[in-house]
């Protein structure tokens, strides 16, 4: 039985807020419990450890394999 357009509509609003990410390549974790990963060809890293993610590279080259430094920059 198909979904009703209404069910639907339901389904897209109760999702969380906070989706996982998909598509994640070369995980680096810094000393503080950061993570930052490649996700098609940009660089995205965790504001804190658990947190909300923020993207590091932009454009048309292809950015991967993050590091961090021993002070978690």
């Amino acid at each position: 039985m198909p979904l009703s357009i209404l069910t639907a509509l339901l389904l897209l609003v109760a999702r969380p807020a906070a989706e996982p990410l998909r598509g994640v390549r070369a995980p680096a974790y810094a000393p503080d419990g950061r993570l930052a990963v490649s996700i098609d060809g940009h660089l995205f890293a965790q504001e804190s450890a658990g947190g909300r993610w923020v993207q590091l590279t932009t454009g048309a080259t292809w950015d991967r394999d993050p590091a961090w430094t021993r002070d978690g920059a």
